[in-house]
This record gives C-alpha cells, structure tokens and sequence, in this order.
C-alpha cells in the first residue's frame, strides 16, 4: 500500500489555468474597486497579471518563476495603506469564493499569501465589508 501525496493547493484550485483566470478575476474586481484602482492608475496591468500568477502559483505550490523573474514587494512600492491591504485581501476572498473554493481554501490561501510577503499584519477579511 503506498503513501498519498496531498495535493499541493496550486493543484487543488486547478493549476496554472486556474490561477491565470483567478488573477484576471481578481483585477477586474480590484480596478472596479473606487479605493483601489487609484493604486494601479499607472500601471501596466498586463505585467502585473503576470507577476501575480507566477507569485501566487510559486506561494500556493505550484512552480517557482524562472531565474530573474521577481515575485516580490509591489505593494510597497505602491505605498498601500494597512486598509487598503486588506481590501485587496477582500477581494481575493471574494474572488475565490466566486470561483467555489470554501472558506477552508480561502483562509489557507490568505495564510499562505501573508506568510510569503512576510506580512506582520494579519488580514482575515470579512467577505462583506467592504464599505
């Protein structure tokens, strides 16, 4: 009798597919978000998908980038407010729930994300709140 391998969570939401319709998503809802989408005015949105699939499938188990692709700190460069962060944490809830992931796989999500960035402040957005 062998061992099971768990699935890592990149696998579990559907891999890399997934993922790239996660991130369109989840930026669509972030651009129609009033106090969000000031922080992307000048952004190449195209780039930042691709940054943010790479750093969410590497974070969620899925493949790391290639040498001399970053996956790091564009929300400082942003110069994001601890509210602001948590919107965005917000809206990726809310996007996964739209894509049927359970608040299980939400909140492992959101876990593994602020584990990655080094975040010391914990988000544990309330999926409705957003007023």
């Amino acid at each position: 009798m062998g061992l099971a391998i768990a699935a890592t969570l990149y696998e579990r939401l559907g891999g890399h597919t997934a993922i790239e319709t996660l991130v369109e998503e989840f930026y669509g809802r972030v651009l129609s978000d009033p106090q969000l989408k000031r922080y992307f005015a000048k952004t190449d949105m195209n780039r930042q998908r691709q940054h943010q699939v790479r750093f969410l499938s590497m974070a969620l188990g899925g493949p790391a980038p290639s040498s001399g692709q970053s996956t790091g700190g564009p929300h400082e460069q942003l110069a994001m407010t601890g509210e602001h962060l948590n919107r965005l944490a917000v809206q990726l809830a809310n996007t996964l729930r739209w894509a049927g992931v359970g608040q299980d796989g939400i909140d492992e999500v959101l876990t593994t994300i602020e584990r990655e960035n080094g975040s010391s402040q914990k988000t544990t957005p309330d999926p409705f709140s957003l007023d």
